[in-house]
C-alpha cells in the first residue's frame, strides 16, 4: 500500500483518501487484489480512526473480512489495540464481522475469552449471538479457551450467557457448546477437571455433580459419568462428613499433603488469591452444567469429524 494513504488512514484524513482516488480510480481494487495485506482499513482501526475507517467500510466492505500477513483482520487490529470505540462503531455497520476468523480460526468472540475482557465478550455476544457456535481451527470453542487461559470470570459469562439465552435455538446451543469435542477429544467440562478443580462440591439438595448425572436417567450420559469418575468423582453418600472448619485448621499439615499442595499450586499456574475462587466457580458451573444440559429436548449430538463449527 502506498505510503501517502497508508498514513491518511493513521491520521483518519478522509480528504487525503479522496486526493488518493482521484489520481487512482482503482485503487481500492488493487489493494482488495492482493490476498494478505494490511489495507486502509486495517491502518485506521489499529490508530482507532473511526471516522476514516466507517467511510472505509462504505467504500469498501470487504476491507473489514481481509487478512493481513500476521492474519488479522481490521476488527483483531482494534481488539488488540484496545480501540473499543471503533469496534462497535464497525461492528454497527456489519455485527456478523465478530465470526470472520483470523489465523488459527481465532475469532473476536475467541480473542475476548483469551483476554478475559467481559464487558467486550458480552458486547459480542449480544451483537452476535450465533458466534457462540463457532470454533478455530483446532476445534475449540470459546469456553475452551476461556478454561485453558484460566479467566473465570469469561467462563462465567459465557456459561451464564448460554443457560439464560432467549434465541430460540439457545436450548440446542447449551447442550451442543458445553459438549463439544475439540480436536484432542477435550470438552469444555473435560478441561475443568484436568485444572484441579473441586469436583465433588455438595450443592443444596445435598448432590455432587455425579450424583446429577445419574438422575438423568431418561438421557444417554454414561460418557460423562464415566469421565467424571475417573477424574474422581463421588456420590454425595460416599464422602464422608466434613471435619468442622476450626478442627481442620488446627490439625496438623502433613508432609505428604503440604508437598500436594505446592505441586497443585504449580499445575494451576495462577497466583494463590485467585486459585481458589477459580476452583469454587469451576465446580459451581459443572454443577449447574450437568443439571442444565442433560435434559435436551432432542438427544445430544457432534457435528461431523472435522467440521469447524457448531451445528445449529
Amino acid at each position: 500500500m502506498d505510503w501517502v494513504l497508508r498514513e491518511a488512514a493513521r491520521a483518519g484524513n478522509i480528504d487525503a483518501l479522496y486526493e488518493q482516488f482521484q489520481e487512482d480510480p482503482h485503487l481500492s481494487d488493487r489493494i482488495d487484489a492482493v490476498p494478505f495485506i494490511d489495507t486502509p482499513l486495517h491502518e485506521a482501526a489499529a490508530a482507532g480512526q473511526v471516522d476514516f475507517a466507517a467511510e472505509m467500510m462504505n467504500l469498501k466492505p470487504s476491507f473489514a473480512s481481509k487478512i493481513n500477513p500476521d492474519g488479522f483482520t481490521p476488527l483483531h487490529l482494534a481488539l488488540q489495540k484496545h480501540q473499543t470505540q471503533l469496534l462497535y462503531e464497525l461492528l454497527k455497520i456489519n455485527k456478523d464481522l465478530v465470526r470472520v476468523k483470523g489465523k488459527k480460526g481465532v475469532t473476536l468472540l475467541h480473542y475476548a475469552a483469551e483476554l478475559g475482557d467481559i464487558d467486550i465478550l458480552a458486547k459480542f455476544l449480544v451483537a452476535c449471538p450465533q458466534c457462540i457456535k463457532d470454533v478455530t481451527v483446532g476445534g475449540k470453542t470459546a469456553l475452551h479457551i476461556a478454561v485453558e487461559n484460566n479467566n473465570v470470570e469469561a467462563l462465567e459469562v459465557l456459561a451464564r450467557w448460554l443457560r439464560g439465552t432467549p434465541n430460540k435455538d439457545g436450548g440446542f446451543w447449551e447442550i451442543e457448546v458445553m459438549n463439544w469435542k475439540d480436536k484432542d477429544g477435550n470438552t469444555m467440562i473435560r478441561l475443568l477437571l484436568e485444572c484441579g478443580i473441586r469436583k465433588n462440591i455438595i450443592n443444596l439438595n445435598g448432590l455432587t455433580a455425579l450424583d446429577v448425572l445419574q438422575c438423568q436417567g431418561q438421557v444417554d450420559n454414561r460418557e460423562a459419568v464415566d469421565v467424571l469418575r475417573q477424574a474422581g468423582g463421588l456420590n454425595a453418600s460416599l464422602i464422608p462428613e466434613s471435619t468442622p472448619l476450626a478442627e481442620l485448621f488446627r490439625s496438623k499439615v502433613e508432609f505428604s499433603e503440604r508437598l500436594m499442595i505446592i505441586v497443585t499450586r504449580a499445575r494451576l499456574n495462577i497466583p494463590s488469591d485467585t486459585r481458589n475462587a477459580f476452583l469454587v466457580l469451576a465446580g459451581l458451573v459443572i454443577t449447574a452444567t450437568y443439571q442444565a444440559i442433560f435434559n435436551p429436548p432432542g438427544g445430544v449430538r457432534q457435528a461431523e469429524a472435522g467440521s469447524t463449527q457448531v451445528p445449529s
